[in-house]
């Protein structure tokens, strides 16, 4: 018996749903295939919206669109900054113990 790969993606966003819903989508679909791993998928989603979708809808069309064979973390930060999403995603995989030799 052999022990599932696992499989790490990290996403920084912003509200932006018409440009999720190509994107995301076409990788979640890709994703999907890789039947030998566990995928987690950790995504920060920037406060910061041009066209008046709010994080939570964000979120909510994220989760129609993303595989449900893929473990989804999200991050609903309170400032848009690139450099803070990447240090709250790197939060995210200490916290839930995904910083190991077992990953990539």
């Amino acid at each position: 018996m052999t022990t599932a790969k696992k499989l790490i993606v990290c996403t920084t966003a912003i509200c932006r749903p018409e440009i999720h819903n190509l994107c995301i989508s076409t990788i979640s679909k890709k994703l999907e295939l890789l039947n030998d791993y566990n995928i987690y998928w950790i995504i920060n989603i920037d406060n910061y919206s041009a066209n008046g979708t709010t994080q939570e809808q964000t979120k909510n069309n994220l989760d129609t669109i993303i595989s449900n064979k893929i473990k989804t973390f999200y991050i609903l930060s309170d400032k848009s900054s690139h450099p803070g999403a990447i240090n709250n995603i790197i939060n995210i995989i200490k916290f839930n113990d995904l910083m190991c030799n077992d990953y990539i």
